[in-house]
């Protein structure tokens, strides 16, 4: 896949992505840090609410 294939795909997933506050001092980059927010989130806790 090519660099604008892969973010097509990637935008059509998530709605954005919620970076948290890095802890002073520290340099190495923490991808725990990062919070995805789904797009459909609403229509997923619907369908889990159900079943």
């Amino acid at each position: 896949m090519g660099f604008e294939e892969k973010r097509k795909v990637i935008a059509s997933v998530f709605s954005h992505l919620v970076i948290k506050p890095g802890r002073k001092g520290n340099r190495v980059w923490d991808y725990g840090r990062v919070v995805p927010v789904w797009k459909w989130v609403d229509r997923v806790r619907v369908a889990d609410g159900v079943a």
